[in-house]
């Protein structure tokens, strides 16, 4: 089944971006796009973008060669999706946080 995963990005109440995909992976990497490109996130946030953890969600090269998991955005930035659900999402709200936004999740998150 298409477009089970859903995410809100809101200012308050007013909802400032909507994705919906079939996956996790793409709807994370859709958010991060969003953010980089729309929200100007690299204006609050260095990289490699670690909040609190050894593990970095969001960088700017390849760890280690480009691993199925690392997901290019742009022509110079990755995101790694190869975190469970709840990391997934946890790593999306930091991300959406950096950008004095709220990340709400639907469908089957």
């Amino acid at each position: 089944m298409a477009d089970e995963y859903n995410i809100r990005l809101k200012s308050g109440d007013e909802i400032v971006h909507e994705i919906a995909a079939s996956n996790q992976s793409d709807a994370m990497v859709s958010v991060a796009e969003f953010l980089l490109k729309e929200r100007h996130l690299l204006d609050n946030i260095s990289l490699p973008y670690s909040p609190g953890r050894r593990e970095s969600p969001l960088f700017d090269r390849v760890h280690n060669g480009i691993d199925e998991q690392e997901h290019k955005i742009g022509s110079e930035y990755y995101i790694d999706t190869l975190f469970n659900q709840e990391a997934k999402k946890r790593n999306l709200k930091r991300l959406a946080a950096e950008c004095d936004l709220n990340a709400e999740f639907g469908g089957d998150w």
